[in-house]
């Protein structure tokens, strides 16, 4: 049954949030029992930002939808945080990632997280606009194959710098996907 008064949806997207408010904030919204979605992107988070965030989501919370969109993470260890949460969580659904700078650092390492990870309800992965090239995508396509059971049903890349090469691989992938998965169904988007 559901209390009065419980926060399911909190936008704090575009309030100049940092590194130091992540951290004033993550203990108290990875406590909340009712919490489903936060926004936080267009938020200067950076990559110790993306760390506190993705530590405090990473176990025990039921956070469905995750924006961190625009919020300066790169390609480094805000990336490999990110990569841990997508191995770890267990109730995203939704995880937006757009204009991060990621790269093909940052794409190769959220593949890790893909390849390993055990959420099965995975939908939608947002990675546009992070100047990802054929070498994250190819990433991507290996992380996709090697879990086709927990694949993503959507993987957003719009706007990278993906040549025919890494489509070809990702378009490969999602063969595979459906192949080893008896029809499950993954869209990619370019």
């Amino acid at each position: 049954m559901e209390r009065l008064g419980e926060l399911h949806t909190l936008d704090m997207g575009g309030n100049d949030i940092g590194p130091e408010g992540a951290k004033a904030l993550a203990p108290a919204l990875s406590g909340h029992p009712a919490l489903k979605s936060l926004e936080l992107g267009y938020n200067p988070l950076g990559p110790g930002g993306a760390e506190t965030v993705a530590g405090a989501f990473k176990f025990g919370t039921k956070i469905e939808t995750l924006k961190l969109g625009w919020c300066k993470i790169g390609g480094g260890p805000g990336a490999a945080a990110l990569a841990d949460l997508i191995m770890y969580n267990t109730s995203i659904h939704q995880l937006d990632l757009r204009g991060n700078a990621l790269g093909n650092d940052g794409a190769i390492l959220i593949g890790r997280g893909l390849r390993a990870h055990e959420n099965r309800g995975l939908a939608e992965l947002d990675l546009g606009y992070n100047e990802i090239k054929d070498d994250g995508a190819c990433a991507l396509a290996q992380a996709l194959k090697a879990n086709a059971e927990g694949a993503v049903r959507e993987l957003r890349l719009n706007a990278n710098y993906i040549t025919r090469f890494g489509q070809v691989a990702l378009g490969e992938a999602v063969d595979l996907v459906y192949e080893m998965s008896g029809g499950k169904t993954t869209t990619v988007s370019f």
